[in-house]
C-alpha cells in the first residue's frame, strides 16, 4: 500500500471536496474514520485513484482488501469507535486545494468542508 492516500469527504447531495491526502498507518485510516463518522459518505484511495475502502457514516461500508480490513484496520477502528481508546492526531495535508496559482490555506478547506459537508476536522 502507499505511503499516503486521497480521501474524499461526500455530502447527502453525492458532492465531494477535492482530495484530502492523508498517512495509510492503519490508526491514521480509523482516525480519519473516526473523525468523519458524520459524512454520508468516505472514499479512500490510493494515489492512482484505486479504490481502498468507502464508509457509510462512520462505517466501513466496502474494503478491496479484506486481509487489510479483519487484520489491520478494524482492530484500530473499532476500539475508536467504542470510545475505548482515543483517534491520534491526524496527519494530513491538502495537496490537492489550489487554485492553479496559489494554494488555499488550511483554515480555507477547513471553513470550505465544515460549510459544505458539515464535517469539524481537528
Amino acid at each position: 500500500m502507499d505511503e499516503t492516500l486521497k480521501a474524499f469527504i461526500f455530502n447527502q447531495e453525492g458532492r465531494y471536496a477535492p482530495a484530502i491526502v492523508i498517512e495509510s498507518e492503519p490508526k491514521q485510516v480509523a482516525g480519519f474514520i473516526v473523525a468523519t463518522k458524520d459524512a454520508p459518505k468516505i472514499v479512500i484511495t490510493d494515489m492512482s485513484d484505486n479504490l481502498i475502502l468507502d464508509t457509510i457514516y462512520g462505517y466501513v461500508d466496502t474494503c478491496t482488501d479484506q486481509e487489510y480490513l479483519q487484520n489491520k484496520l478494524l482492530p484500530a477502528l473499532i476500539p475508536m469507535q467504542k470510545n475505548v481508546c482515543k483517534p491520534p492526531v491526524l496527519k494530513y495535508s491538502w495537496g490537492y486545494w489550489s487554485n492553479g496559482t496559489s494554494s488555499i490555506t488550511e483554515h480555507q478547506c477547513k471553513k470550505f468542508i465544515k460549510e459544505k459537508l458539515s464535517i469539524d476536522l481537528p
